[in-house]
């Protein structure tokens, strides 16, 4: 009795409002990270006048094409730290679950916050689509190496 006393609680827990904007934006910062992860191989791209498998393939190191040098004074280094670790720990299956619980707010909420989980949503299906395709599979092994 105790026991389902507090699953009902936790129910009704992840249902309150507050809990599922922090989901939905927790889904949007994880398909920023690796937003930034594509903006800098296509900057690198462009800078460098290559193309993708001389970029991802032969002897550019990631870390040696972020804008300005890579240190730690250098503000595009601590945008590419974390984007770095979330491709190679394969962040997206993260934000793959979490669109799970943002999908049925999306279905079955009533209130305003559930375009925003629809959002979430998307996004965490866009990046996983991206991440498990052949240029995903390179943008990781570039970011690995």
């Amino acid at each position: 009795m105790l026991a389902s006393g507090s699953t009902a609680s936790v129910i009704r827990l992840a249902g309150a409002p507050r809990v599922r904007t922090s989901l939905a934006i927790a889904q949007w910062g994880l398909g920023v990270l690796y937003a930034l992860v594509l903006v800098l191989y296509a900057v690198s791209r462009i800078r460098l006048g290559l193309g993708h498998y001389e970029l991802t393939h032969e002897m550019h190191d990631p870390k040696d094409l972020v804008p300005f040098g890579s240190s730690l004074l250098n503000p595009f280094t601590w945008l590419f730290m974390p984007s770095q670790l979330y491709v190679m720990l394969h962040g997206w299956v993260l934000g793959a679950v979490l669109a799970a619980g943002s999908l049925v707010h999306a279905l079955t909420g009533e209130d305003r916050g559930r375009w925003l989980s629809l959002t979430a949503t998307a996004v965490s299906v866009v990046v996983p689509a991206i991440a498990l395709s052949g240029f995903g599979w390179d943008i990781f092994v570039w970011i690995r190496d």
